[in-house]
């Protein structure tokens, strides 16, 4: 065992030390994944058309094939190697377009807007995996368009936000929430009330934390606004504008894991599109500035975030003969970049790339003009996602807390925990008066060796605790943060 664990130290070590750099070169090729003679394509709010879990990988998308836009599903059992048949999800003679799909442990959730009743929200589940569906729940009902929803789940909580007309000829955010696992939903909250354009949210969450952004028009330069509610959408704080006064902004895409919050967007900013990324290490309440992602003399635009434990992943699209996609990650919550990788070198359009992760992979699909008309494409980098992940292929004999590495430690340390038996793992710091500062897991963990990145870089210089709970296993250790 100590023979293990001190390689696993080394390997982490290492892995640091280096920025991970070897681990990110493993894109694999390119797998298309619709072969339809319509037009398929994926949500073009920033909404996610792909959500994991464990080894499940679940994908929707608009498609043309029956000469009417509907609904369709496909997933992979294993983490992104093989995928299943197509599952048409929709079947009305009204345009059904725009999904996002969400997922915790074995339901999935979807939601799309669909015109067979005017132009309204639609939901559906399943509760196997993608297995079987349920019937379409009708989630809006007025006079007026509700357009481009996104999905977020947090336990059996779901969350919804979407663009609505009802209030005007412009249009507002509008949120709904479950409860239950997406059974029955509360009533419709504007989340803004103005006589502009607000459109484009886009919706993610971290236990009862909750953040919004939007594109808004109240000025004559499209900007970014985000807005969090910090009791489960039970009441709301004023929000906050997140983009530059000077320049126009494109649609947005945030995403939270633990307390890290990250946004992106595109701005046009002296006759040239460029992604920005914004992060907050206090669940939303404070904003760092703004960063220039991939600055160079080529446009870039399109962008998807999507934030897992300490790691955050951003895809792009950046201009040339023919727009290819580039991949650029943090490892330590959006506070140190590496350098953006090329991820596709096919010449064809390429469309709205979306970026999720889970284990160690990291998973991305885009709309692609390749086959003379639009098809869904896929790829994955099996370890992308190191940091917070399975170590070791060998099962441990019991649960087990190390010692943190190095400690003392200035900003940034390693934990690594030990798991016999697939568990609910949570995994939390606290400061010397007891309270609450992080939360480092909170989901189920297959057995393995871990390992997961602590960055202090916010808090002060002292004596800390973090704590496991693994099963009916708890266990405290002690570290020191000297700044």
């Amino acid at each position: 065992m100590k023979t293990l664990i001190s390689s696993i130290a080394l390997v982490c070590l290492v892995l640091v030390s280096l920025g991970y750099k070897d681990a990110f070169s493993q894109w694999q090729p390119d797998v298309r994944l619709t072969n339809s003679a319509g037009v398929s394509e994926l949500s073009d709010n920033n909404a996610r058309c792909i959500a994991s879990y464990s080894n499940f990988v679940h994908v929707v998308w608009s498609d043309f094939r029956d000469g009417n836009f509907e609904i369709y599903y496909k997933r992979s059992t294993d983490g992104g190697i093989s995928w299943g048949a197509d599952t048409r999800m929709t079947n009305d003679p009204a345009a059904s377009r725009c999904p996002s799909i969400a997922v915790r442990d074995s339901i999935v959730h979807v939601v799309w807007h669909d015109e067979r009743f005017n132009r309204e929200i639609y939901y559906k589940r399943s509760t196997d995996n993608g297995l079987t569906w349920s019937a379409d729940i009708r989630l809006t009902n007025n006079w007026a368009g509700s357009w481009y929803p996104s999905i977020a789940v947090s336990g059996q909580k779901i969350y919804v936000v979407w663009h609505d007309e009802r209030d005007s000829s412009a249009s507002n955010i509008y949120f709904k929430s479950s409860t239950d696992d997406g059974v029955t939903w509360g009533a419709d909250i504007p989340l803004t009330q103005r006589a502009t354009y607000s459109t484009y949210p886009t919706i993610s969450v971290n236990s009862a934390y909750i953040h919004v952004a939007w594109k808004d028009e109240r000025t004559s330069n499209a900007k970014i606004y985000y807005r969090r509610s910090t009791n489960s959408g039970a009441n709301w704080e004023p929000e906050i504008k997140l983009s530059d006064d000077e320049y126009p902004a494109g649609v947005p895409s945030i995403s939270a894991s633990m307390y890290s919050l990250s946004a992106v967007w595109s701005e046009y900013i002296n006759g040239h599109f460029k992604v920005i990324y914004k992060r907050s290490g206090n669940g939303g309440a404070n904003w760092a500035a703004s960063i220039i992602m991939a600055n160079d003399t080529l446009d870039t635009f399109a962008p998807s975030v999507f934030a897992y434990g300490s790691n955050v992943h951003v895809t792009m699209l950046k201009a040339g003969s023919y727009p290819n996609i580039w991949y650029v990650r943090s490892g330590i919550e959006g506070t140190n970049w590496e350098m953006p990788v090329q991820i596709t070198n096919i010449n064809s359009q390429k469309m709205l790339p979306c970026v999720n992760a889970s284990g160690t992979s990291v998973h991305v699909i885009w709309s692609d003009y390749r086959d003379t008309d639009m098809e869904i494409y896929y790829k994955q980098n099996p370890t992308a996602n190191v940091g917070i992940e399975n170590l070791s292929s060998e099962t441990p004999s019991s649960y087990s807390l190390y010692q943190n590495f190095p400690n003392p430690f200035n900003p940034v340390t390693t934990i690594q925990y030990a798991l016999p038996k697939e568990s609910r793992v949570t995994l939390r710091i606290y400061d010397i008066t007891g309270r609450e500062v992080r939360v480092l897991v909170n989901e189920i963990k297959t057995a393995g060796y871990y390992a997961i990145q602590f960055n202090g870089s916010e808090l002060s210089s002292g004596i800390y605790f973090y704590k496991i709970e693994a099963g009916d296993f708890i266990q405290t250790k002690r570290m020191v943060l000297i700044k």
